[in-house]
């Protein structure tokens, strides 16, 4: 009975060592940085492929929980927005989705705001009004971000006439190392009759 409980013991050992390894070792080692970003390449392109979209945010979200991969976890709110807007562009119910992956983000700081906007927690002008502008060339701008993203809801509430001077603005106003500007004007160029 004693030899059956010490091998019992020493088997569960070993499991929790193989786990632990893979959990810090392998997982991390395949998710590695390369594929971080061209997941996060992917999970943006919401707007044109958003069955890639789809798969390549979920990933990614899952990245952010299991690992330490510091991109992974600090675009993970990001990622939350456009695992969403995919989902709308797929023609998804994906509410309950949004919600529960929300949750951890919405008490941050930028991007919650815009997170709480989508699920009806917030207005279009408290976003404007929390949107801080870049402090040096590597920070959010914020300012920018909230144009295009509340044209993006305002295009998905079929306010057509808001979506089209938020996209203006970010068109105009976004600077050329934000993808955001790009995206407005792609956006415009939808509205045009």
């Amino acid at each position: 009975m004693a030899e059956t409980s010490t091998k019992a013991k020493i088997i569960s050992f070993i499991i929790f060592v193989v786990v632990t390894i893979i959990i810090k070792v392998v997982v991390p080692g395949v998710y590695n940085g390369y594929t971080v970003y061209n997941d996060y390449k992917d999970c943006a392109a919401y707007d044109t492929k958003p069955a890639n979209a789809i798969k390549a945010c979920t990933d990614l979200l899952r990245v952010a929980h299991a690992t330490k991969n510091k991109f992974a976890i600090d675009q993970a709110p990001y990622v939350v927005l456009f695992l969403h807007l995919a989902h709308i562009h797929a023609g998804h119910d994906d509410q309950q989705e949004f919600e529960r992956n929300s949750l951890p983000y919405l008490k941050g700081n930028w991007p919650a705001p815009i997170l709480a906007l989508y699920l009806g927690k917030t207005t279009a002008d408290d976003v404007y009004a929390k949107a801080k502008p870049r402090q040096v060339k590597d920070d959010d701008d914020q300012p920018c971000e909230a144009k295009f993203y509340v044209g993006k809801w305002y295009l998905r509430n079929n306010t057509k006439d808001e979506a089209k001077k938020a996209f203006q603005s970010a068109s105009s106003t976004c600077g050329a190392d934000q993808m955001e500007q790009a995206l407005a004007r792609d956006q415009l160029k939808t509205l045009e009759p």
